[in-house]
């Protein structure tokens, strides 16, 4: 029923959510088994969102799996929710270091990712909308084994572990919580996250590889490659340094505000004497 609304492009939506319960199933987010007794489970819906690149233009047609995590209960079904967030000034830092110092600027996506980390309580979802099953005539359930979207405690959860990745491999935490570095004399290099995107900053191809590796053990990497956007942004890289745009958000203000025809005109900066 929630496809009703996207007539034209059935077929890529259902392909879509079979391609994220299959993801499911292979990263082991659930069991499925009968309702305990006395235990209300909370629900679960599909999030459809065509997903634009930082031109505008349609990258991908995503469909997620949400546990509807307003019904969760505060000490039985989760405690601590805080997750915390690059500060922007972090971004421009990494930018600036790399730019004087020539160094090279990667960023990758970590696939699924609030899907890596575990859940402590004991969780029960009812099962998505168009993959029901039932055994003996009983509706079977999700027992959550995974932090999946939704629930309150999984940005939480998989920042905690993205984290202790880092740490592990022998990055050290910033005072920006989401910014880890290692810096001595033989090698400098930054990692700065935003939930399940990251960038490199780095001045060793093999040290950075060799990072790379080890994150791909726990996890799976989509799209390694320079640093082209950044939270919304373009970026480009030029002989004098970076080149940060928001051409896109720059068009939807425009365009909010009934002004994407309007004649543009330059306006100088202030000399810096």
């Amino acid at each position: 029923t929630q496809l009703k609304c996207l007539p034209s492009k059935q077929p890529v939506w259902i392909a879509s959510m079979e391609r994220e319960i299959n993801a499911h199933n292979l990263n082991h987010t659930w069991t499925l088994s009968p309702l305990p007794n006395g235990v209300i489970p909370i629900g679960s819906k599909w999030v459809f969102k065509i997903k634009l690149d930082a031109d505008g233009n349609v990258s991908v047609y995503k469909s997620r799996l949400v546990a509807q995590g307003f019904n969760q209960i505060k000490g039985i079904d989760y405690n601590s929710t805080y997750s915390p967030v690059i500060n922007m000034e972090s971004v421009r830092i990494l930018f600036s270091i790399a730019a004087n110092y020539d160094l090279h600027v990667s960023q990758g996506d970590i696939s699924t990712a609030y899907l890596h980390a575990d859940v402590k309580e004991d969780i029960y979802m009812k099962p998505p909308q168009g993959f029901e099953k039932q055994i003996n005539g009983q509706t079977l359930f999700c027992k959550l084994n995974k932090s999946i979207y939704g629930l309150k405690q999984s940005g939480r959860n998989w920042n905690d572990l993205l984290s202790s990745s880092l740490i592990a491999f022998g990055l050290k935490r910033t005072s920006d919580p989401c910014l880890f570095v290692i810096n001595n004399a033989e090698v400098f290099i930054g990692v700065g996250i935003f939930v399940d995107d990251f960038i490199i900053v780095d001045s060793s191809d093999p040290f950075r590889f060799k990072l790379l590796k080890y994150l791909q053990k726990f996890f799976k990497i989509d799209d390694f490659v320079p640093v082209h956007h950044v939270l919304g942004m373009k970026i480009e890289r030029t002989n004098d340094g970076f080149l940060l745009s928001q051409k896109k958000y720059t068009m939807e203000i425009l365009k909010r505000f009934r002004m994407e025809n309007c004649v543009g005109d330059d306006t100088p900066m202030t000399e810096i004497e």
